[in-house]
């Protein structure tokens, strides 16, 4: 993220805010980078090697949390008997990256749209004949 443009891009985010005297989109706040750059963007700390190297600690720690967080969810899921698929965009993804239009349909159709609508069909049938996977209970999974 930090090589890809990440650090330029909340540069400009910051300069606007600045102007303005505040932070703009609050909603943002928990995107990650967002919190951990500003100090290297307007705090005592600003544009300094130490708070830029304290930034991508604390990205690389958040970014760990949050995928450990994400796993656990999942394995609860799958603990409570919920049958889940697995859809992966990378290749519709690298496709578009290189401008590769037709290839992205083609992985897109392959790869996330056709397997996504084949489960969706798959729980529906399910949920008519009266499956014991479809509820849910929020508090076993958020705990």
């Amino acid at each position: 993220m930090v090589a890809g443009g990440m650090v330029e891009e909340l540069g400009r985010y910051f300069e606007a805010d600045e102007e303005a005297g505040k932070l703009r989109h609050q909603g943002l706040a928990k995107a990650i980078g967002l919190a951990e750059f500003q100090e290297y963007f307007l705090g005592e700390g600003r544009g300094t090697a130490p708070a830029y190297e304290a930034a991508v600690v604390a990205i690389k720690a958040n970014t760990r949390r949050l995928a450990e967080e994400q796993v656990w969810k999942i394995e609860r899921l799958e603990q409570m008997g919920w049958p889940l698929r697995r859809l992966d965009a990378t290749a519709v993804v690298a496709a578009r990256l290189a401008r590769e239009a037709a290839e992205a349909e083609a992985a897109w159709e392959r790869d996330v749209a056709g397997p996504g609508a084949a489960a969706v069909e798959q729980f529906l049938k399910e949920k008519s004949e009266g499956h014991p996977h479809h509820h849910i209970v929020p508090s076993l999974i958020y705990n």
